[in-house]
């Protein structure tokens, strides 16, 4: 459930010692963009997942609004027609 900064470091890199320095070095820029904080354990790492989920948008959420439905024939509905909106 948590790992150190260089395990995690080698899980998204992979173990090339320069690539894993470089992630190193950038954890407290990647903290300011919401990466988890390291806690006394480790960083949490279904957070960690969460995070990289977030950047890379891999994952939909539960809210995510359902894909639109196309009709029977398949045709897609048609846009409602009605008066434009006008910004205020």
């Amino acid at each position: 459930m948590f790992a150190s900064d260089r395990e995690i470091a080698e899980a998204v890199v992979g173990r090339d010692a320069e690539k894993v320095e470089r992630l190193l070095l950038s954890l407290p820029k990647l903290e300011a963009c919401g990466f988890p904080k390291r806690t006394p354990d480790g960083r949490y790492t279904p957070a960690v997942r969460d995070f990289y989920d977030r950047v890379h948008r891999a994952r939909l959420s539960e809210t995510a609004p359902a894909p639109r439905q196309p009709q029977e024939d398949g045709q897609w509905k048609p846009e409602k027609k009605g008066r434009a909106l006008h910004r205020v």
